[in-house]
């Protein structure tokens, strides 16, 4: 697998040209991928972003993927009916089930709040097939956002990789728990909203967890999301929006009768290093979704051009993009970087 990035959509076309039996995974802003796919060949998938990681690091402003050979790779498309797609993704996953390093590329659509309804297509799946993905971005319109299979725009698409090389999944969160739990008394999962924490209004009871006042809740939504543990890690829901009501709407799913716990923010630079000490092997390529959360939190505090230099370490030969919400084994999950690293 071979990243590249270009600063304009001729460059990538010439780079493209004659690369028939390659397949190419393109990540740019909405404008440069509804140009890309008005030419795009049908070994072309595309997906808007609200920004970059290239082999120089960070961007917005970017055209980056990565490309490998076609014969390894099938492409499913996804339809918001998830039955409609579901032979060709069983068809594809059953070629790639009995190999430890395949693993899928999901890319979702980013506003219709259906990620989780997507992996319900993944029942086939078994819960140890590596799933690393991402929900497209539109450059924080919040408007739109768009994949394309060639010039063909689709819904959300599956990408499902016969590998020889080891591969390893991660995930980094950089918030830890703070103690303090909050019980999910009544939710409306299907919209993403909590009505009730520990029997109280569920913004009134999340403000007093945090001794604050339930009028300033919002500004405090960025550093302290809430985590659900499954096993032994830690899974990020973000929360949204206060509602007239005080329920919450959050960015996934949250079911009633779960615990969750608050969380607060740690040294992303001690989370990175945990990360790498967690890969295995020397990566001769990585590809990182990051959360649009994090990305916010990293450019208000300038920490972008620092991490992209730790995380560039393990290798030149990266690429990813800025998510809406991020897709690991079969799990939605928000402030997160997944993390799909080959030999």
């Amino acid at each position: 697998m071979k990243s590249f990035s270009f600063v304009n959509a001729e460059s990538l076309f010439e780079y493209v040209q004659g690369k028939n039996q390659e397949t190419h995974i393109i990540f740019s802003n909405y404008k440069n991928i509804i140009e890309i796919g008005k030419r795009a060949t049908p070994n072309m998938i595309l997906c808007s972003t609200s920004g970059e990681f290239t082999s120089s690091g960070f961007s917005e402003e970017a055209i980056t993927g990565f490309s490998c050979k076609s014969s390894i790779v099938d492409v499913v498309e996804l339809f918001k009916t998830p039955s409609k797609g579901y032979l060709n993704l069983k068809n594809a996953y059953n070629k790639v089930a009995n190999n430890p390093n395949a693993f899928a590329l999901l890319l979702c659509d980013g506003m219709s709040q259906r990620e989780e309804t997507i992996l319900t297509s993944f029942f086939c799946v078994d819960d140890k097939f590596k799933i690393i993905g991402g929900s497209a971005g539109d450059s924080l319109e919040f408007k739109e956002t768009y994949i394309y299979i060639g010039s063909k725009r689709v819904f959300s698409v599956a990408l499902f990789f016969q590998m020889e090389q080891r591969t390893l999944l991660l995930k980094e969160n950089i918030y830890k728990p703070m103690g303090r739990l909050l019980n999910v008394s009544s939710s409306n999962p299907q919209v993403r909203l909590v009505k009730s924490f520990n029997g109280v209004p569920a913004a009134v009871e999340f403000a007093s967890q945090l001794g604050i006042k339930k009028e300033d809740l919002s500004n405090h939504f960025m550093d302290h999301p809430i985590g659900q543990r499954i096993g032994n890690e830690l899974f990020i829901a973000s929360p949204q929006v206060v509602n007239e009501d005080d329920s919450i709407t959050f960015y996934r799913r949250i079911r009633s009768s779960v615990q969750m716990e608050l969380l607060q923010p740690e040294d992303p630079f001690i989370s990175l290093a945990n990360t790498k000490k967690d890969l295995t092997f020397k990566p001769s390529f990585v590809f990182s979704i990051h959360c649009v959360l994090r990305s916010l939190l990293f450019k208000s505090e300038n920490l972008w051009s620092r991490y992209s230099s730790n995380l560039l370490e393990l290798t030149k030969n990266q690429c990813g993009f800025i998510s809406y919400g991020e897709q690991y084994y079969k799990h939605h999950l928000n402030q997160t970087m997944v993390i799909l690293a080959v030999e």
